[in-house]
């Protein structure tokens, strides 16, 4: 038979217990706060455009959206233009040539590097292979201008995330023309191992820049995926 001094005592240590807990959670949440914030410090995020996932088919639900159309996003051809290719001087240029306008240079959207910042949570440690696409999407060609483009049969591998968490770039094709909105696509997946089924996304969707916003001067931008995952472009 339990006394009254037991059950006084047993709710005693349920109280004290219940502080300790909402103490630790306090400081648990103190720390991840302030780590957030060091991990944000000179990092912009970027402008991501709602139901632009390609994981759950969102991105090719019928919908009246502007940038859907300009940007051909339901295409998923690459860009057909190449490099120079408004640049270089055709026989309408020749110097006796009276059809030629004249050049003029245009603002212009340059990706110097991209790198994982961080792994989602269910992520195993040891060398990341990465698979999947990022494209950039302009108005002077709306299709598929790769920057970065691997299967899940020849992924991209990060041997060390702390050495090295950068992913190499090919591309693009072709400049990317920034006199108007630019769109950045991308679908990219962590391989968990043999079976698709375990893989990770990453990141997923479509994220805006703005030719209002982009400065004449470098800046980061950080891609957050649904998992933990993030990439800083």
């Amino acid at each position: 038979m339990e006394t009254r001094g037991d059950v006084n005592a047993e709710s005693q240590a349920r109280k004290r217990k219940a502080t300790e807990e909402a103490a630790m959670d306090d400081v648990l949440e103190d720390g991840e706060e302030d780590m957030e914030e060091e991990e944000e410090e000179g990092v912009n995020p970027v402008v991501v455009m709602e139901g632009s996932k390609h994981g759950d088919g969102s991105l090719y639900k019928p919908k009246v959206d502007v940038f859907r159309w300009l940007y051909s996003l339901e295409e998923t051809g690459e860009t057909s233009m190449e490099p120079m290719r408004l640049t270089l001087p055709t026989t309408e240029c020749l110097p006796t040539s009276t059809a030629c306008g004249r050049h003029v240079g245009g603002p212009m959207l340059q990706i110097f590097s991209i790198k994982v910042a961080k792994l989602p949570r269910a992520a195993a440690s040891g060398p990341i292979q990465l698979y999947g696409f990022m494209a950039v999407r302009d108005l002077m060609d709306p299709l598929c201008n790769h920057v970065f483009n691997h299967t899940r049969d020849d992924p991209f591998v990060i041997q060390d995330l702390h050495s090295d968490p950068f992913i190499y770039l090919p591309g693009p094709k072709k400049g990317v023309n920034m006199q108007a909105r630019v769109l950045f696509e991308y679908d990219v997946r962590i391989m968990g191992g043999e079976e698709e089924w375990r893989d990770l996304p990453l990141i997923d969707g479509v994220a805006i820049f703005s030719e209002r916003t982009c400065i004449n001067a470098p800046a980061s931008y950080r891609i957050k995926g649904d998992r933990g995952g993030a990439v800083d472009i």
